[in-house]
Parts: structure tokens; sequence; C-alpha cells
């Protein structure tokens, strides 16, 4: 690996680690919360995966599509492709 690539999988290690650490938390928090309720939820409710996002609409959702635009306008997709590709088959290999 080149020392960018090296610098990108320890950054993305780094970032996984902190993830799992704060899923960890929130998990623990959510136990003790779930051993001091006198009621039980259902396993249903707990094991929902219904988003809260709303969806948008009207002017908001203009305006993120602006957003995204204003974003991906700078993105080469062909110069950014074989990067991609190449970075993806380190990792499985």
């Amino acid at each position: 690996m080149t020392p960018v690539e090296t610098y990108m999988a320890i950054e993305a290690a780094i970032w996984r680690d902190e993830r799992r650490q704060k899923q960890d938390t929130a998990l623990a928090w959510r136990m003790a919360a779930l051993m001091r309720s006198k009621h039980l939820p259902s396993l249903k409710n707990l094991l929902s995966t219904a988003s809260a996002a709303r969806p948008l609409s009207g002017d908001e959702l203009e305006r993120r599509r602006g957003e995204f635009r204003e974003m991906s306008a700078a993105v080469d997709l062909e110069r950014l492709g074989p990067a991609l590709e190449k970075l993806a088959g380190t990792k499985r290999g």
C-alpha cells in the first residue's frame, strides 16, 4: 500500500472503532433503561426499523437537491472511478 492508502486505512479503522464505541455506549444505556422499565416493550417495537426521517417536499427538497448538485459538480467521476476500484481491490485482497 502507498502511504496515502495506509493513512486512509488507518483513518477508516479509527472511524470504525469510534463508531463501534458509540454504538456500545448506546446499547448499554438502552439495556439500563430497559432494566428500570416497569413494562417491557414488545419485541416488535424494539426491532422496528421504521425511520424517524420525514419525507422532504417543496422548498426544502429543492434546497437539498441544489446542495447536492453543488457538492457533486466538482467531482470528476472518470478520474475518481479507477482510484475507487483500486482501493476496493486492495481491501478485498
